[in-house]
């Protein structure tokens, strides 16, 4: 049986006291923002999405959530990722805690699944997978996308990732 508490909630005092203005960008999807409001405004599909149709897919079938991340920024102020994610149903903006992330191999993308139903799209970076481990989802990123050259010291790997802490975590 699956725990209750297995979920870390944020607050939404923190997120309502995200200020929009001081977002710091670190990452742009290569998919237009016009076809992107214009999907959200319409559902009218456009070629990259069908592309994305499988991760939308496999995302409901398997234990692990997957999320397509059209854009990142970061709020200091809060220490939150805001992340806006695209899905079937369209764009939701989701806000996650940099402590919780960590970068995941293909490997363990692929083993997460247990199976594969479809092919593995071409829009994907799969060098850029990364693991929320307290909401035990993965975030997909595409491989044409912009990241920003900012030097943000609380995001470093460094800071982040323990290599042995996680992995001990992980294969528990």
């Amino acid at each position: 049986m699956k725990s209750l508490f297995r979920y870390h909630f944020i607050n939404k005092v923190s997120i309502s006291s995200i200020n929009q203005n001081t977002l710091i960008p670190l990452y742009k999807s290569s998919i237009s923002d016009q076809k992107l409001n214009n999907f959200s405004q319409s559902y009218v599909p456009f070629k990259e999405y069908f592309q994305l149709v499988p991760i939308f897919l496999e995302r409901y079938l398997f234990d692990h959530g997957k999320h397509f991340v059209v854009g990142m920024a970061y709020s200091k102020e809060s220490n939150l990722l805001q992340l806006k994610c695209l899905a079937h149903s369209g764009l939701y903006t989701k806000y996650i805690v940099p402590q919780n992330i960590i970068p995941a191999t293909f490997g363990d993308y692929n083993q997460s699944a247990r199976f594969n139903l479809f092919e593995h799209t071409i829009r994907v970076d799969y060098d850029m997978i990364y693991y929320n481990n307290q909401q035990n989802e993965f975030y997909l990123f595409d491989r044409e996308g912009k990241w920003e050259e900012v030097e943000i010291p609380e995001l470093s790997i460094e800071k982040l990732f323990d290599e042995k802490k996680y992995l001990n975590e992980v294969f528990r």
